[in-house]
């Protein structure tokens, strides 16, 4: 338990100085005085006064080993994916920025380390979403053309292939190769140049389950087609060619 009296013996501008406040006794008092001779001699730190002070605040920063310019942060690229570009005016601009705010060289890159972070799960968000969203588009389309579906994607990628530059060609691979509608439309386009021989693709398309059924229900209601006259020269191959449209409307597995 500390003594309460063991100030008595001193003068009352030392024993009622705010340093004496804290200490307990004449061992504190003892650890006290050594570690401030500890000090002696090392180059003390200016102690701002507020953020105004800038004086202080670069002597602050330089001392505690802050480079002399923004140029001299060394950041390290090691390990930045190409898909993630660091354009140098953002690297200049980041440097600056850190400079004036006093950052130490570690403190930069630990900084530049968790922007790259960052940015690799931004672009894995958009990775997974493009590929759900694709994986979702060919789905969608599998479903509607059946059996087609390799034919009109195939369709779809001549038009832009004949008819469209680098850019355009880019489509394939970007936002619009994920929409069903887009490519509806290019394929739809694909099939009319294919019968004006404008594709170089030969004709006789497979049907998509709609178009089948379709051509199923105008020949089965109209009873002057050879497919209901069965002694008509053409019945058997009409009948061949019903059976043909029941396999693009029913198809296994869509494959």
């Amino acid at each position: 338990m500390a003594d309460e009296n063991w100030k008595d013996g001193f003068p009352d501008d030392i024993k009622n100085h705010p340093s004496m406040e804290n200490l307990d006794g004449v061992e504190s008092l003892a650890k006290s005085w050594v570690n401030a001779q500890k000090l002696i001699g090392k180059e003390k730190l200016p102690m701002p006064t507020g953020p105004e002070d800038k004086d202080a605040w670069e002597t602050v920063f330089s001392r505690l080993g802050r480079p002399e310019t923004a140029e001299n942060y060394d950041v390290s690229q090691e390990g930045v994916p190409k898909e993630i570009p660091v354009e140098d005016n953002f690297l200049s601009n980041f440097k600056t920025k850190s400079f004036e705010l006093g950052l130490l060289p570690n403190q930069v890159q630990g900084l530049f380390n968790w922007w790259v972070d960052s940015e690799k799960g931004v672009l894995e968000e958009m990775t997974k979403l493009n590929t759900d969203t694709t994986e979702s588009a060919k789905t969608e389309l599998r479903q509607e053309w059946g059996k087609a579906y390799d034919q009109n994607v195939k369709l779809a990628s001549s038009v832009i292939t004949k008819f469209g530059g680098k850019a355009t060609q880019d489509l394939l691979t970007s936002d619009f190769a994920n929409d069903p509608k887009i490519i509806k439309l290019l394929s739809s386009v694909g099939k009319v140049l294919s019968e004006d021989n404008l594709l170089g693709e030969k004709t006789g398309f497979t049907l998509t389950p709609a178009e089948a059924q379709k051509e199923i229900n105008e020949i089965q209601g109209d009873l002057k087609h050879p497919y209901h006259l069965e002694g008509h020269p053409e019945h058997k191959s009409s009948v061949d060619y019903v059976q043909s449209l029941f396999k693009m409307l029913y198809p296994e597995n869509n494959k």
